[in-house]
């Protein structure tokens, strides 16, 4: 069976950009407030704002995230179920591997 080259590059966008512990806690805060801007992100995250906006770039470049403008305040939500879906399988196979579990889906996980 042969996978397309552009299907290949595509899931390694979305792979990359979920590889990184502060966008998985991004994806993870989005998924509890269902929509959140930058600032509430920082506050949630502990990190600078330049830093919530590069890992915001990376989850939009890669179709994981959309942004939506209201008045001076850009709020950002999860793009449908895909992301979710991928980290509950990611759950799984991490499941086998600590035995106390792991949720990435927990927005506190990773502090």
């Amino acid at each position: 069976m042969s996978i397309r080259r552009d299907h290949l590059e595509r899931g390694e966008q979305i792979l990359k950009a979920l590889g990184d512990p502060i966008r998985i806690r991004i994806i993870a805060c989005l998924n509890s407030e269902k929509r959140l801007c930058v600032s509430d992100l920082v506050e949630r995250l502990g990190t600078k704002q330049a830093n919530v906006s590069r890992h915001l770039k990376t989850l939009r470049d890669a179709g994981l995230v959309t942004r939506n403008q209201v008045g001076n305040r850009a709020f950002h939500t999860i793009c449908g179920s895909k992301p979710i879906e991928i980290l509950v399988s990611v759950n799984e196979v991490l499941k086998r591997f600590f035995p106390n579990g792991v949720n990435l889906l927990e927005s506190h996980t990773l502090r």
